[in-house]
């Protein structure tokens, strides 16, 4: 498994001497794990990675499994100063989402949704592991099924959008769905469904390799007669 910079994920010393520090300081330390939580990153929670106990965490999203609106927020009973109902966000009191996501957890269990998860993430890092030679692409990074390809001038490190949009439409021409974030939208991220299969995610990820360096082939000619 090829091995990235990753200098977005926080490290787990770092983490860790958070922790302690909030704990000395009596410091709630809060984690959101709104898109990371559910297994996107090949654990239920992505803190379970860097071996923490947070006070609250923060939950929605893929929550039901299915896209039933809900939201939640688990914290330590000593944080408990609440009246009943007044810590919930916008999506509470939804009691088909919380049935599905109870069933999520059957599924989740019966099939091996996380196991998959971390087989796949294995998948990208191999596959997307020739883009970290492209002069273009300043860093490739991920856990599980949640990864980033950051696109930046060579030149100046600036971030490189129109590079990334034009990754993003030739994806889409060749029947792949990819969405743009990071700073000024240069990083093309990539999030799989949970129970993606080996030979759709091959499919998928052979899409993107050729979409990155198709554009990545054409920035180079264009930088070369002035126009990036």
């Amino acid at each position: 498994m090829r091995r990235f910079r990753n200098p977005h994920l926080a490290h787990p010393d770092f983490l860790r001497r958070v922790r302690d520090v909030t704990r000395a300081l009596h410091v709630p330390l809060i984690v959101d794990e709104v898109q990371t939580g559910c297994g996107r990153t090949g654990t239920w929670f992505a803190f379970e990675q860097y071996g923490i106990e947070p006070d609250v965490i923060v939950m929605s999203k893929a929550l039901t499994g299915i896209g039933i609106p809900v939201a939640l927020i688990l914290y330590d009973a000593a944080l408990d100063t609440w009246a009943p109902g007044a810590h919930i966000g916008t999506f509470r009191d939804n009691q088909l989402a919380f049935a599905a996501g109870v069933e999520t957890i059957r599924v989740y269990r019966r099939d091996d949704v996380l196991g998959n998860v971390r087989r796949r993430g294995e998948q990208i890092a191999n596959a997307l592991g020739e883009l970290v030679v492209d002069p273009w692409v300043r860093d490739v990074r991920g856990r599980g099924l949640m990864w980033g390809i950051e696109l930046a001038c060579p030149d100046d490190g600036r971030p490189a959008p129109r590079l990334a949009a034009a990754v993003q439409m030739h994806a889409l021409r060749h029947g792949l769905i990819v969405e743009r974030g990071g700073r000024e939208d240069a990083v093309i991220r990539i999030l799989p469904p949970l129970n993606v299969t080996a030979d759709v995610l091959d499919t998928a990820l052979a899409i993107l390799v050729d979409a990155v360096h198709a554009c990545t082939a054409q920035a180079f000619a264009d930088s070369a007669e002035g126009g990036v």
